[in-house]
């Protein structure tokens, strides 16, 4: 899954409440992303987070990391419901 993908899945399934340009949004975002590509994009301010996610995608394609580098929301959220149990 590309990261424009996981912020568009995301997006869909938070709830109206949640904003996705609050900073809560984007750390969650962030947080599923492979480290290298976090550390260019927190090293540069983006003017909304969807324009973070569209350049996730252009750093992915670039830095050769694998479509499976990215974390779905559903595998992180099975998860930790396997944890809770």
């Amino acid at each position: 899954m590309k990261p424009f993908q996981l912020f568009r899945e995301m997006r869909r399934n938070c709830s109206t409440n949640l904003n996705p340009i609050i900073s809560f949004f984007k750390k969650l975002f962030l947080e599923r992303l492979p480290l290298n590509i976090q550390m260019i994009l927190i090293a540069k301010a983006y003017s909304n987070t969807e324009e973070l996610a569209e350049n996730a995608d252009k750093l992915v394609a670039v830095s050769g990391n694998g479509s499976g580098s990215v974390y779905a929301v559903r595998q992180r959220a099975e998860r930790w419901q396997s944890s809770d149990t």
